[in-house]
């Protein structure tokens, strides 16, 4: 039995790899030609690769649930609120990691996407509630987690602007404990 949306669900979790790797390339190009990584580099790249294998597993998981012969609903709400839970959890570590390494503020349209991928996990956590807001469907799943994919994408290039901006301006590291450690 073929799952409906099952390309879909292929297709992105395809697309979310491919972004992985690709966000994983840029980093070590650009210690190629920096020369030195900090630890902002180091959470940007693990948290990028995290969300990229997270949107992937949880764009499989419809596909295992199936080959386990649970009932169509059943594997809409199940996914739905099984996603919303991984995401949430991403989410305050991410929160907490970059806090941790980054000590200037989130840029607006960071914080935007932010707050946006929490309205993500809380769309993927009404739909599992099957029919009191919205219906679990291969749809309603599929959007929340493809905005959480686009949000991703949002939050990468701002990251990414930002750590290029700040290095070239500073010419060293995004933080005071990395500019202590690369003074020494």
């Amino acid at each position: 039995m073929e799952l409906p949306g099952s390309a879909y669900l292929f297709t992105l979790a395809s697309i979310s790899i491919t972004y992985a790797g690709f966000a994983a390339l840029t980093i070590i190009l650009r210690q190629i030609v920096d020369g030195r990584i900090n630890d902002f580099d180091v959470f940007f790249i693990s948290s990028v690769v995290a969300r990229g294998l997270l949107i992937a597993s949880c764009s499989l998981l419809p596909m295992l649930l199936a080959l386990l012969q649970i009932s169509n609903s059943s594997i809409w709400r199940w996914c739905s609120f099984i996603t919303a839970v991984v995401q949430a959890v991403f989410l305050l570590v991410w929160y907490v990691q970059r806090r941790a390494v980054a000590s200037a503020p989130l840029p607006n349209w960071s914080l935007a996407s932010y707050v946006g991928q929490w309205c993500a996990a809380i769309f993927l956590v009404a739909i599992s509630l099957n029919g009191i807001f919205l219906e679990a469907t291969v749809g309603n799943f599929a959007a929340g987690l493809t905005a959480f994919l686009l949000l991703g994408f949002v939050q990468y290039f701002i990251g990414l602007r930002l750590s290029l901006k700040v290095r070239s301006k500073n010419k060293g590291p995004i933080n005071a404990r990395t500019r202590r450690r690369s003074s020494m």
